[in-house]
């Protein structure tokens, strides 16, 4: 499978998944994404040293330098996506509600 097959069968993915999210109640979703931020603390270290690992090979293969910095994961990105993960976890529900017309 190419990576244009890949990034379709994960949109078609995407989809599917966002159907079955709207039957999911506030509660569910948000210790969810409470899980998800606790899971990412508490393997930073592994996401990290595994993120090195693609760093180098990007560098290996070419990759700018913008582009790595975009996909370097550090302390602070790390903090940065567990506090956003917490945050939208206390943000209302927007299934059900129109949000703009």
């Amino acid at each position: 499978m190419n990576l244009t097959e890949q990034m379709s069968e994960l949109a078609r993915q995407a989809k599917r998944a966002s159907r079955l999210l709207t039957r999911i109640s506030t509660d569910d979703k948000n210790a969810c994404l409470r899980a998800m931020a606790d899971a990412l603390e508490e393997n930073a270290a592994t996401i990290k040293e595994a993120n090195a690992k693609d760093i180098d090979t990007g560098c290996e293969m070419g990759i700018s330098q913008a582009m790595l910095d975009r996909l370097l994961l550090n302390d602070d990105r790390v903090t940065g996506m567990t506090t956003g993960l917490r945050e939208v976890a206390g943000l209302p529900d927007p299934v059900g509600r129109i949000l703009d017309e």
